[in-house]
């Protein structure tokens, strides 16, 4: 007689993401500078493939160089240059145009909003939140979940420029600051929405979606004019408490613009 047994299914079990995501955090503990590996080292080539052998590839249909797309691809920098004043109706431009629902999609019985950015199953899952900054009286100095289905500001919490300075090695060690930025975008992975589908994969998966969301941002600060920088290396746990994270939520990435 075959006798069944219980397996543990780890591939499911959402606290192993969770519990990775703990042991990958950036704490002030552990600042880059205690680890600083020489920029020329990171230079040097060290790939293995074989350099003997190689295809010039031909030209092919080229952008004019006038192309107004193909001038914001040649604009696009990373920078801390935050020189440009932002009106209510440019950050109501700059984040509709990032994230904001753009179409809907017949899926089946259910007509799905779909986004400029690529997303996992179409879920969404990650969600900008905005702290806000020299824009308007009524916005500035508070942290705002967008609601891209009807382009609009959640109210979060209260803050202050020096709360948010505070919250990246970069900012509260005053090597570059956010106090002329007009806002910083964080960008919120909702676990408890994506693992129910993808499992282990999903901590991948909000990544990607970041990124695509990071550069959609990069893209459309460039044709505004606004200078932008994307930020990997912020304290999660100040983070999580500024946003008022519940479990499952996890701040993936940042970026500022201004």
């Amino acid at each position: 007689m075959i006798k069944w047994r219980i397996i543990s299914d780890e591939y499911h079990n959402i606290d192993n993401v969770l519990k990775f995501h703990r042991t990958t955090m950036h704490h002030k503990a552990n600042i880059s500078v205690n680890h600083i590996v020489p920029v020329l080292d990171n230079l040097i080539e060290t790939d293995s493939i074989n350099k003997g052998y190689s295809v010039n590839l031909s030209n092919g249909k080229k952008l004019a160089e006038d192309d107004s797309f193909l001038k914001i691809l040649k604009s696009r920098r990373t920078g801390w240059g935050f020189k440009k004043e932002m009106s209510v109706e440019q950050l109501s431009d700059v984040l509709q145009n990032s994230f904001g629902v753009n179409c809907s999609r017949q899926f089946g019985e259910y007509l799905v909003d779909l986004r400029p950015y690529a997303s996992a199953g179409a879920l969404y899952s990650v969600k900008p939140y905005v702290y806000i900054n020299n824009v308007d009286k009524e916005l500035d100095n508070r942290i705002w979940k967008y609601d891209a289905k009807d382009n609009s500001l959640i109210f979060v919490a209260d803050s202050d420029i020096d709360s948010i300075n505070s919250l990246t090695s970069t900012t509260k060690f005053r090597i570059k600051g956010f106090d002329k930025a007009k806002i910083v975008v964080f960008y919120v992975a909702n676990f408890d929405l994506i693992f129910k589908k993808y499992g282990m994969l999903a901590y991948r998966l909000v990544l990607l979606e970041a990124g695509h969301m990071c550069h959609n941002l990069q893209l459309v600060s460039t044709k505004f004019n606004y200078s932008s920088v994307p930020i990997g290396g912020f304290y999660d746990l100040d983070v999580n408490k500024s946003l008022k994270l519940e479990k499952g939520q996890i701040c993936v990435y940042m970026a500022a613009v201004g």
